[in-house]
């Protein structure tokens, strides 16, 4: 059925054929410059990726990092002991720390239907706080590399720097002076995937970051 729909949408598309490759129309493309020519396979690999379910929830997490958590459990080993042996006051205050520090995480959900992005702390596992916003103030979504670094302790002396990209899936407003995250992605093209399809789900304009593209947009001078 799929692959009807997806014949017929082709065409009732103005597609010309030369030597096994297809040219698709500017406007049925995210970005007119990425898209303007395509096989025939990378259509219907496009076309594939915006039939899947499009992902609503995205977990960013837990807060602290691992070497933390690892003292958060140690804490409540601890709180455990205290509490068995009747120290119920200090048990209990190390216990709420140990469930604050290992058990706290935050994430993002899209409601489509209020047309809402809700942005998340749960603490201790359960206590959630949120922040709504409505993306229909929001234009733009891309995928921006960002750099991140991380110190690496071999012993108590030396110290080296490890420094990984990841890819963020964001929005921003119409005149770029607003950005949100949505998450993080290990790989630029599973970022690509999934911010191909949210800009279909939210209706927004995707296009190729580039640096100086926003900067100009921010500075009011014509791109």
């Amino acid at each position: 059925m799929v692959l009807i729909v997806q014949l017929m949408m082709m065409a009732m598309t103005t597609i010309e054929l030369k030597s096994g490759v297809t040219e698709i129309p500017k406007e049925r493309c995210l970005n007119r410059s990425a898209f303007s020519t395509l096989t025939l396979n990378s259509y219907f690999c496009l076309m594939n990726i915006l039939d899947r379910p499009v992902p609503r929830h995205f977990d960013h997490g837990w807060n602290f990092p691992l070497r933390i958590r690892i003292i958060g459990f140690v804490f409540l080993l601890f709180a455990l002991l205290q509490l068995l042996m009747g120290m119920y006051f200090i048990g209990g205050a190390m216990l709420f720390l140990a469930l604050f520090i290992s058990f706290s995480f935050s994430g993002v959900k899209i409601d489509v239907d209020n047309q809402q992005i809700s942005e998340y702390i749960a603490y201790l596992g359960f206590i959630r706080i949120s922040k709504k916003y409505s993306y229909l103030k929001l234009h733009y979504i891309t995928v921006i590399p960002k750099r991140v670094s991380t110190a690496v302790s071999a012993n108590m002396v030396q110290q080296t720097v490890d420094t990984n990209y990841k890819f963020s899936v964001c929005l921003f407003t119409e005149s770029f002076r607003v950005k949100k995250t949505i998450v993080d992605f290990e790989t630029k093209s599973e970022a690509t995937e999934i911010t191909t399809q949210l800009a279909h789900l939210l209706k927004m304009n995707y296009f190729e970051y580039d640096p100086q593209v926003v900067r100009e947009k921010l500075t009011g001078r014509s791109v």
